[in-house]
């Protein structure tokens, strides 16, 4: 609940007791902040918010915590807010006006029928119809939209119901329309709350997404809210509805990371080409997936989603993004991602079965300055086999500046997940750190090997998991990426990552093959790679020691069926 009652200054405090303090952005270098104005009853310490003024573009936005996580099964939704709209939609014009958002509901004003007007889109997944649901005209209230302004405003309050099978509209505590539309909301993601505008530039960005005019007292709830209730809120009454929650079904991964705000995250749970970015950069930047060599096409071999990390999203949709040696999430300009301190996060699942794999990309920004690479080398057709990395950091088209880790130093698995941790802290190899599976492999790091080493490619595209240029698409998947332009992160981070990871990670002791029993499959396992060294969870390590031995035998003992 944000009443912006606070009249100056640069934060907005929640009043729901839940810690979700937003701030005030001013989204370009040209922009002001939103202006506090008086609140909607004109008392003091009544104080609102006017969002556009002169054609600026400004917000206030909430970060991610934990706690705004729907509870675990919860389908419902309230959103709700005194608006006062400042500018008139002409016919034929398209306006996409934020009032409130997250990524899978927004509250926002529209033009339907040439008429200003209050609509919502709600993600259900696909089919697409109902998911946006354009409704109610909101000059059929007795205050036209046109008369507002500023000195003398004429607010509307609105709210949104949403119970898993019928969207209401409510303005002026009078439900005004009901429709029919059931469906389950896709999960919340981790992403911030926005009022007043969105930072997240579609491609391509057509639509004007500004709300101009005031807000005040803007709310939403993980439940519809009745009648009585909303008339309640409306009054500015909001004893009931103060109590924070706990956070439910939040991992302790997720939370690691959002502490450490990164400027892009990717969590890969969605469907379909745009992987949407929930990060805490000032601009967020959507992956797009697109198929490389092969003309292959998203609708079979190419680029989608697949089964995410177990145990390692919180939300039900969980996924992951996987090149499949065919694509690669591209993420536009290059130099957006490029800065002599960057931080590289993620999770990588590489595939086996596929031959011998030379150039597989992880992340590249494809700069000749302030570059930053990883890349997949030498990974067999075997699973269990592990690869080798190179990461380079600066002239990418000529030089042959890049680091290596052999892939008998490394322990990057076939067929198992790994946490990477890539640091670039300046254009010195001796800054660079490494992290895997919460081990420092940093002082193990050499020059590279490979004379000519081609670490990029010449049109500046940065993207995860290939290149267009070459047959470098990633053999395998990725999760839960996180970049951090401008910082570099600590060796300490790394380790801290992976271990929140650990905290909450659902495999069994015992289950090599992770297939939720512990029994003869798994005491096969443990048997043929008896007495064997660098060995993985795959081959019966369940004491994570690098040693197959009587500690994993009793382990598994212990966990038997």
């Amino acid at each position: 609940m944000w009443r912006f009652d606070e009249g100056s200054g640069t934060d907005v405090s929640d009043s729901s007791g839940n810690g979700l303090n937003g701030v005030l952005v001013k989204q370009d270098d040209f922009a002001e902040y939103p202006d506090w104005i008086a609140g909607r009853t004109g008392q003091p310490g009544d104080n609102a918010l006017r969002f556009g003024v002169g054609g600026t573009r400004n917000m206030v936005a909430a970060p991610y915590q934990p706690v705004m996580d729907s509870p675990a099964g919860n389908n419902a939704v309230t959103m709700a807010a005194w608006l006062s709209s400042e500018e008139i939609i002409e016919s034929g014009e398209t306006n996409w006006g934020r009032v409130f958002q997250r990524l899978n509901y927004l509250l926002y004003m529209d033009n339907v029928s040439s008429i200003d007007s209050v609509s919502t889109s709600i993600n259900m997944g696909l089919p697409r119809v109902p998911q946006e649901v354009d409704v109610y005209d909101l000059t059929s209230t007795a205050v036209p939209v046109s008369t507002n302004s500023a000195t003398n405003p004429a607010w509307n309050h609105v709210a949104l119901t949403f119970d898993g099978t019928d969207i209401r509209f409510y303005i002026n505590g009078v439900q005004k329309h009901v429709q029919n539309a059931p469906g389950t909301i896709k999960g919340d993601w981790w992403t911030d709350v926005q009022i007043g505008n969105s930072n997240r530039p579609t491609l391509p960005q057509v639509f004007n997404r500004q709300f101009v005019g005031a807000l005040d007292d803007v709310a939403y709830f993980d439940s519809a809210l009745t009648p009585a209730e909303i008339s309640q809120v409306m009054s500015g009454d909001f004893s009931g509805f103060n109590a924070p929650r706990p956070v439910e079904g939040a991992h302790a991964y997720e939370a690691a990371v959002a502490a450490l705000q990164p400027t892009h995250h990717y969590r890969f749970g969605t469907t379909g080409v745009i992987a949407p970015d929930s990060g805490f950069g000032a601009t967020l930047i959507d992956g797009v997936l697109q198929t490389g060599e092969g003309g292959a096409n998203l609708n079979s071999l190419g680029p989608g989603t697949s089964d995410g990390l177990p145990g390692f999203d919180a939300s039900p949709a969980n996924g992951a993004m996987g090149p499949r040696n065919v694509g690669a999430l591209y993420l536009g300009d290059g130099t957006n991602w490029a800065a002599e301190q960057m931080t590289f996060s993620g999770w990588l699942g590489l595939a086996s079965g596929t031959g011998t794999v030379v150039w597989d990309r992880v992340f590249t920004n494809s700069q000749y300055s302030n570059n930053l690479q990883m890349v997949i080398h030498d990974d067999g057709a075997t699973a269990g086999e592990p690869a080798g990395l190179y990461i380079t950091i600066d002239d990418p088209i000529v030089g042959i500046d890049a680091m290596f880790l052999p892939k008998s130093v490394v322990n990057l698995v076939d067929e198992e997940w790994h946490h990477l941790f890539v640091v670039r802290d300046g254009g010195d190899f001796g800054n660079m750190k490494v992290v895997i599976d919460g081990q420092d492999y940093t002082s193990q790091l050499t020059a590279s090997p490979v004379s000519g080493f081609i670490a990029g490619n010449e049109w500046g595209t940065a993207m995860l998991g290939g290149v267009d240029a070459y047959a470098s698409s990633l053999s395998g998947l990725m999760d839960e990426v996180s970049i951090w332009v401008g910082t570099a992160l600590t060796v300490q981070d790394g380790i801290d990552l992976y271990n929140a990871a650990l905290t909450n990670a659902t495999y069994i002791p015992g289950d090599a093959n992770r297939d939720g029993n512990v029994d003869a499959a798994d005491a096969k396992t443990l048997a043929t790679n008896w007495g064997e060294t660098n060995a993985s969870w795959a081959m019966g390590d369940f004491n994570k020691d690098g040693i197959i031995g009587p500690a994993d035998a009793a382990i598994l003992a212990a966990n038997w069926g």
